[in-house]
């Protein structure tokens, strides 16, 4: 062979080992992988609960009349609405007040729930997270402010035999743009104190893990992509499928959102059941393909599949029930993490699973 020949055969290994270095060497795509050194959020914290506790007569009234001035329903509704209390006359709100917060039950959450709305790191976490959806989705809608306050389990509802024993605690405002965070259900390493004979009236023995401080960034995430990213749509089906879709949707985002976060604590749940759930998944997906779940949408079956509670029923094995709450959410997470397995890629970002279907995502779960 001529030197010209022998010179072209040693420019193509070359070029066949710097290909087989790229494809070697070359960092896969990753959705949750973004900057936001540049991205534009204002996101405001307000201490309503600081606010209304360290008041007098006077601070009150003015309180009041700066919220209705601003047109918000925030006060009202977190006054009237979880505890009761009419803000129209002032002599009832003035008394009614100040006797909340002297009340012992909520001189003890208060003691459990200390240093929340001074912790800037939890803000800091807040913040970024919402700047990282603002990544994925430019042309979504974002919080205003996020609104710390002791509703003390809603006692209203509680006075009127309503359900309050849910244990996540961010809700949304959706005229205002604004979440409020109930601090009482996120007493952290105060667990004891909802053991005590006041507080347990509150609670369920089963929902006291729940209150723990580290959930309480992901719910006020999950509160905003449950009503602006992925609200329920009237001409939507409401059967199981559907329903795993969307819980799946929300959860996949909110990995996106805090992208560090363990796949358990996204889920809300401790490492036992994230272990529990993975092993048994395929068990999961046949009894729920056996017994012809999937395209149901009676309230019992979902409430069963996605609701708290101490377990999902209809899942002993060998006679006990270890089974977390919220399998539906569970299986949804899974079915969109091997949908995006599948489909993610430079062409396929975050912004398009908005719009995926329930049935694409379905086709790619094969547990």
């Amino acid at each position: 062979m001529t030197r010209k020949t022998w010179t072209w055969i040693g420019i193509g290994i070359l070029l066949g080992i710097a290909l087989l270095l790229y494809f070697i060497l070359r960092k896969p795509f990753d959705p949750f992988d973004v900057d936001i050194s540049d991205v534009n959020l204002e996101l405001t914290f307000v201490d309503l609960n600081k606010e209304l506790k360290s008041s007098d007569s006077v601070q009150l009234l003015k309180l009041r009349d700066e919220y209705k001035k601003n047109n918000s329903e925030i006060l009202e509704y977190l006054m009237e609405v979880c505890l009761g209390i009419n803000v129209d006359v002032d002599s009832i709100y003035v008394r009614k007040t100040k006797e909340f917060y002297a009340y012992e039950v909520i001189q003890q959450i208060e003691q459990g729930t200390q240093n929340i709305t001074t912790d800037n790191e939890l803000k800091g976490e807040i913040t970024k997270a919402f700047k990282r959806l603002k990544v994925h989705h430019p042309s979504g809608e974002f919080p205003r402010k996020v609104i710390f306050a002791n509703t003390c389990f809603c006692l209203n509802a509680i006075l009127n035999n309503q359900p309050t024993d849910i244990p996540i605690g961010a809700f949304v405002i959706p005229k205002e743009k604004s979440i409020i965070v109930q601090e009482e259900k996120y007493i952290g390493g105060n667990l004891s104190l909802l053991q005590t004979p006041r507080l347990n009236e509150f609670v369920h023995n089963w929902t006291i893990n729940g209150y723990k401080r580290e959930y309480l960034t992901r719910d006020v995430v999950e509160a905003w992509l449950e009503q602006f990213f992925f609200p329920v749509k009237q001409d939507e089906q409401a059967d199981v499928i559907h329903e795993a879709a969307r819980y799946g949707k929300i959860l996949y985002f909110l990995h996106a959102a805090f992208p560090d976060m363990s796949e358990a604590q996204i889920l809300r749940y401790d490492k036992s059941k994230w272990v529990w759930s993975v092993n048994e998944e395929k068990a999961i997906w046949s009894y729920l393909v056996e017994n012809q779940l999937l395209f149901q949408s009676n309230e019992k079956t979902k409430m069963n599949l996605f609701s708290e509670g101490p377990f999902t029923s209809n899942l002993q094995k060998e006679g006990k029930n270890d089974s977390p709450d919220r399998i539906g959410k569970f299986i949804g997470f899974r079915m969109v993490q091997a949908f995006m397995k599948e489909n993610a890629s430079e062409d396929f970002k975050l912004d398009k699973l908005l719009s995926t279907s329930a049935e694409e995502i379905y086709k790619s779960y094969k547990p």
